[in-house]
């Protein structure tokens, strides 16, 4: 999208498709509009604009504005997928697939650059992308990606990845498991442990052995993980690759929904 575009699509002004905000200052009430575009399409939410003016006046971008969105699109109910645009180039060190790599930082003003970084504008130098990275897997999210629209840099948030195939026990399971629930089928006492150990939270493979108090990586995949995975009562975060440097788990919604019932008969 070009900013010839952006004016032929403010032009008629604000309607039931199309809501402008002037700052970030407005996020909240951007929020509520978005809630209610959900049930439409091609609707649009457009942060930058004056909506009385219809005067492109443009947003500051900063990683603290993008994790502010994305933290404010995490409470949205269905889930969905999220671009922010930018007016502007990549270094020529990057690309969109190596953006994600560590790397060091490349202002094209140093001057400028160094005086936002020593007013505390800037947070620290060559790290925003990771911690934008890092708050989208703390809020069991997909990684975002970047890529490159013509004048502008575009980071897509993506929706959570749910695999329907954990939302209730599949029909082969064996007879023999010990039934819990409505909805999960549990094939041992370690995997209901985890289960009760676990929150909503998405954990490491490090972190749920740390959680259990056990030290033998090997032991905790036989006896814990792949049964609860097999179970259905946990999922990955990267469903499609297994080995992923960053992969999580989190507790599925049967799983969840078990945990619950439990609670209750306890009570």
């Amino acid at each position: 999208m070009t900013i010839d575009d952006i004016k032929t699509l403010v032009a008629s002004d604000e309607s039931r498709t199309l809501e402008l905000k002037k700052t970030t200052g407005e996020l909240k009430d951007g929020m509520h509009s978005a809630c209610a575009f959900l049930n439409s399409s091609g609707v649009w939410l457009i942060i930058g604009i004056t909506p009385k003016s219809l005067k492109i006046i443009g947003q500051e971008v900063t990683d603290s504005t993008k994790r502010e969105i994305a933290q404010a699109l995490s409470g949205i109910e269905p889930a969905v997928d999220v671009e922010v645009e930018n007016p502007g180039v990549l270094p020529r060190q990057f690309t969109p697939d190596t953006m994600k790599n560590v790397h060091e930082s490349y202002p094209y003003n140093e001057l400028v650059a160094k005086a936002l970084y020593h007013s505390t504008y800037l947070e620290s130098w060559g790290t925003g992308v990771q911690r934008i990275v890092d708050a989208c897997i703390e809020q069991c999210l997909p990684e975002p990606t970047w890529s490159i629209n013509g004048a502008f840099i575009t980071i897509t948030f993506q929706r959570p990845k749910h695999n329907p195939n954990t939302t209730q026990v599949p029909d082969q399971l064996a007879t023999s498991r010990q039934q819990v629930g409505t909805k999960l089928a549990l094939s041992s006492s370690t995997v209901s442990l985890l289960i009760e150990k676990m929150d909503e939270s998405c954990l490491s493979l490090k972190e749920l052995i740390h959680l259990l108090g056990l030290n033998d990586v090997g032991k905790f995949r036989k006896n814990y993980l792949n049964p609860a995975l097999a179970d259905g009562a946990i999922e990955r975060l990267y469903p499609d690759q297994p080995n992923h440097p960053r992969q999580k788990y989190r507790l599925t919604e049967a799983a969840k929904e078990w945990k619950k019932n439990q609670s209750q008969n306890q009570t």
